[in-house]
C-alpha cells in the first residue's frame, strides 16, 4: 500500500485519510475518495417538504395500484412540481451489475425520458424498462436524505423491493416510512436535471481538460456507491 506522505502512513488505523492533494480516502478502501455527483438523484424527503416530488399522473398509478394481475399498463413519472421534467434514467450506463444485482440510479431529468412503472401485488414499484427493477433506498435505509435506487436480484429467491403508497396530493411515499416522500435533496437554490448537467459535461470536456479529473471524480462516485448497494 502506497501512502502520500508518513504522517499519513502513521494514521492508517484511523477510519479516515486525509491527503496532501485535499482528498479524503476510507482507510479501508484507500483507492476510493469522496466525491459529489453532479447529478440530482431521487432521494428520500420529509413529506410536505417543497423538496417532494409531485406526480403528474397520480391518479392513474393510484388506481393501478388496486388492480391485479401483470397485464397493467406502465404510467410515466412525469412531474406536476416541476413541469417537463420526470424521474429518469442516465442514457450513457444506466445499469450496474454488482455480483448477482442489477442497480440503477434514478435521476431528475426531461420528461420525455421518463420511466415508466406500474404497482406489482406487492405494493413494490417497478420498472418496465431494464428487465424489472423494482425501487428501494440504499442500504433499504428509510432516512431523509437517503437516495433511492431501483435493483433486481439475479437468482432463484429475489429480494422484495419497497413498499409504496400514491397520496392524494400526488407523492409517493414508503409504506413503512409514511412521514417520507420521493423528492430532490436540494443544494443551493436549484434542482438541476441530468440533461443539462450531461450536456454541460460533454461541452466543457472537448475544451477544457481539467474537466477529465471531474469525470474520474463522478466514476469513483459511482464505483462507492455500487459496492454499498
Amino acid at each position: 500500500m502506497t501512502w502520500s506522505s508518513d504522517i499519513e502512513k502513521s494514521l492508517k488505523k484511523s477510519e479516515w485519510i486525509i491527503r496532501e492533494d485535499g482528498k479524503v480516502s476510507p482507510c479501508g478502501a484507500p483507492h476510493l475518495c469522496l466525491a459529489s455527483s453532479p447529478y440530482t438523484l431521487l432521494a428520500l424527503v420529509a413529506r410536505g417538504s417543497p423538496n417532494q416530488a409531485i406526480f403528474e399522473n397520480w391518479v392513474e398509478l393510484e388506481k393501478s395500484r388496486h388492480r391485479r394481475g401483470n397485464n397493467k399498463k406502465g404510467i410515466l413519472l412525469k412531474l406536476k412540481s416541476h413541469p417537463n421534467y420526470g424521474i429518469v434514467a442516465l442514457s450513457d450506463s444506466p445499469v450496474m451489475s454488482i455480483t448477482f444485482i442489477s442497480v440503477l440510479l434514478l435521476y431528475f431529468g426531461p420528461a420525455a425520458s421518463s420511466l415508466s412503472v406500474r404497482f406489482t401485488e406487492h405494493k413494490e414499484l417497478l420498472i418496465e424498462d431494464f428487465g424489472g427493477l423494482v425501487f428501494r433506498p440504499l442500504y433499504n435505509l428509510y432516512e431523509i436524505g437517503n437516495f433511492m435506487s431501483a435493483t433486481k436480484d439475479n437468482c432463484d429467491r429475489p429480494r422484495l423491493g419497497g413498499q409504496w403508497q400514491v397520496n392524494k396530493d400526488g407523492s409517493i411515499s414508503p409504506v413503512q416510512a409514511a412521514h417520507l416522500a420521493l423528492g430532490f435533496p436540494v443544494v443551493g437554490n436549484h434542482v438541476i436535471p441530468a440533461d443539462i448537467m450531461l450536456k454541460e459535461e460533454k461541452i466543457s470536456t472537448s475544451s477544457d481538460k481539467s474537466m477529465r479529473q471531474h469525470d474520474l471524480l463522478h466514476e469513483e462516485y459511482l464505483n462507492y456507491i455500487s459496492e454499498k448497494v
